[in-house]
């Protein structure tokens, strides 16, 4: 419980500080923003409002007119042609800041304007330069204040339209953002101070002009907040017609057979698309290539017109998400092996990926999308750190504890399933079975051959012996001489019958194993050895003893005690294997035994019913063979001369 709290402490600060370091950091939201313009690409182009038509100052119209920049008489009578197709609005996407070549050029320009009374003119602040040019006046009406640098004389007295071509970039340069009036402060160098001062833009300039009802509504909706444009394609998606081929009356167009068709009630915008007059912004659309100017405007006025801007989520929905997901991760890779947990944040970042792209094309919702994915991954590193350099730590000391106890397999098994192995440091009562094996006269046959006989026979004893422990998932606790003792339920349990099942098998392939080796020993000249079995199934103290210089992992108690006892029983019955009543009550069906009856015990206040093992079931229901007759369990229990006698003469006529 312990580690489990620190690692859920541990997730949460990786949450709160990858939310501080990443979501609000300038490369987090430089990343973000990169996915929102993918998120675009993905998308592909949507239907453009057919109420904005471009004309655009493009190479076919330098080719044709003169060198720019133009003479404003041009403008002038494109303004008239306008007029006369019905258009409703007329917007120039350029700065006019310095004086015609032809002085005159300026009034004919500025009369046109006057007269159509459906012009907007550009205006922008620059540099830092700002001059004021009509009324200083706070209502929005009158908020024409700045321009840079100022407009020639004919246009001022005119008291012209104007609107602010300005875009805020985000930190990439991109214009992805929207706005429609701005604060003057939001666009002047801080060692300026203009206070309440209000612009209005380029589009909301237009849609003045266009439904100054609407336009009133959309002011209102939008007087201090920026939105997300809505581009509705790259570079040349709305429809565009060449500045030359109007001023000329040339038609190109296929749906219409007069321009009064193509401009009649439309917003026409007119700005420069020709490359060489560099007028181009990078949008979201445009990876690989710029959009010009003039369409970055155009997307305005249709997305607050049709009012279809994206919506980017809160702060607090956003964060929300990441700490969501954050912690659905930390609880999981508490648990999880770090493939597994990868696999959870390649699963969840794909499901999260198509949610997200899924609101944003069909819903037009921003939520950000790195920072929810990005967590999930901060978090696994941050925990499966942890558990790298702690928890295996703690399993590689884990591992040179019990290897000597158990096979490799079964070590790696209990560290893969860390609740069914015990702590180290913490001392457990549980319900295990335990089996002692000893070889009959061992100490005599160790007297009379050399030692290097004796140790080679019990190096191949005990290796048998092991093998066969660590087969059935026992636990070796120690060697004792030439004993054996092996522990089933304190590592790695399934239940207590599966342990006591296990251990019984055990003694049963040990003195099947031991019918081989005599059978080698014999025919080597060497001694023909038997060996004694006692199981019991109690509960037992498990846990790390020792002092700090030598330690054993390894179980006390009575249970430990009792199946000593039982072996040392072996000897008295004329038995290979004898269990006790808890043993044989947990695998009644598994084996079929012979009934030795009650049996006083050392250290047992009670005599404990004890059972011969005679092998495993084939039948699937065990069967038990009852004692031949009270008189043999007298014998066998006492130390009378009938007992001696059918000791020294082998009498097992009994069985």
């Amino acid at each position: 419980m312990k580690q489990v709290i620190i690692k859920l402490m541990i997730g949460l600060t990786f949450i709160f500080i990858f939310i501080l370091s990443y979501t609000y950091s300038d490369i987090g939201k430089f990343i973000e923003s990169k996915t929102y313009d993918a998120r675009f690409d993905f998308r592909g182009k949507r239907e453009p409002s057919k109420d904005i038509i471009i004309v655009s100052i493009d190479n076919v119209s330098m080719e044709e007119l003169d060198s720019w920049p133009w003479p404003r008489d041009y403008h002038a009578k494109i303004v008239d042609i306008l007029k006369g197709y019905g258009a409703k609005a007329v917007a120039f996407d350029v700065i006019f800041n310095k004086l015609s070549r032809e002085p005159n050029n300026d009034k004919i320009f500025a009369d046109s304007i006057k007269k159509a009374d459906n012009v907007v003119l550009a205006s922008m602040m620059i540099g830092g330069v700002y001059s004021k040019v009509s009324s200083s006046s706070n209502n929005v009406e009158d908020a024409m204040s700045y321009t840079a640098p100022d407009p020639y004389e004919e246009m001022l007295n005119g008291k012209i339209r104007y609107g602010l071509v300005n875009f805020q970039r985000d930190l990439d340069k991109n214009v992805r953002w929207g706005q429609l009036i701005y604060s003057l402060g939001d666009l002047t160098p801080s060692t300026q101070s203009i206070d309440n001062q209000w612009e209005p833009t380029f589009a909301l300039q237009i849609l003045k002009l266009y439904n100054p009802q609407k336009a009133q509504q959309i002011q209102e909706k939008y007087f201090d907040k920026k939105f997300l444009v809505n581009f509705a394609g790259p570079a040349h998606t709305y429809k565009t017609i060449s500045f030359s081929n109007v001023l000329k009356g040339i038609l190109l167009d296929n749906e219409a057979k007069t321009y009064n068709e193509v401009f009649k009630d439309k917003i026409v915008l007119i700005g420069a698309t020709a490359e060489i007059l560099h007028d181009t912004l990078t949008t979201p659309f445009t990876q690989n290539e710029q959009m010009p100017g003039v369409e970055v405007h155009a997307a305005t006025i249709d997305t607050v017109m049709n009012g279809i801007e994206y919506k980017h989520a809160s702060d607090f929905i956003n964060n929300a998400i990441i700490i969501l997901l954050g912690m659905i991760a930390t609880l999981l890779f508490i648990y999880l092996n770090p493939f597994l947990g990868l696999g959870f944040v390649v699963l969840a970042s794909v499901i999260y990926s198509a949610i997200n792209l899924y609101l944003f094309i069909e819903n037009r919702i921003w939520i950000d999308l790195t920072s929810p994915i990005g967590v999930m991954l901060f978090v696994f590193a941050g925990i499966y750190s942890y558990r790298f350099l702690i928890e295996e730590k703690e399993q590689r000391r884990v591992r040179g504890v019990f290897k000597r106890y158990m096979s490799p397999a079964l070590v790696e098994e209990a560290l893969r399933n860390p609740n069914k192995i015990p702590s180290l440091d913490i001392c457990t009562k549980k319900f295990v079975t335990i089996l002692f094996s000893d070889i009959a006269g061992f100490t005599t046959m160790s007297e009379k051959f050399p030692p290097e006989e004796v140790k080679r026979i019990l190096d191949e004893y005990l290796t048998a012996m092991t093998d066969i422990v660590f087969a059935n998932n026992g636990v070796l606790d120690k060697y004792i001489g030439d004993a054996v003792m092996a522990i089933y339920g304190n590592i790695n349990s399934v239940d207590n019958a599966d342990d006591a099942f296990r251990c019984v098998k055990t003694g049963i392939e040990m003195q099947e194993k031991m019918k081989d080796l005599r059978k080698k020993w014999v025919a080597e000249g060497s001694v023909a050895m038997q060996i004694r079995i006692g199981i019991h199934s109690g509960e037992a103290l498990v846990g790390n003893f020792g002092s700090p210089l030598k330690m054993d992992y390894t179980v006390i108690g009575d249970t430990v005690n009792t199946a000593a006892r039982l072996e040392g029983l072996n000897k008295e019955f004329s038995t290979g294997i004898i269990i006790s009543q808890s043993t044989y009550e947990l695998i009644t069906n598994e084996i079929d035994v012979r009934s030795l009856g009650p049996v006083p015990v050392k250290g047992k206040s009670e005599a404990i019913h004890v059972y011969e093992v005679l092998g495993l079931s084939t039948e699937g229901k065990g069967r038990m063979v009852e004692d031949r007759n009270t008189k043999q369990t007298k014998w066998m229990r006492g130390n009378n001369k009938e007992t001696k006698w059918a000791r020294e003469n082998n009498d097992t006529t009994w069985k």
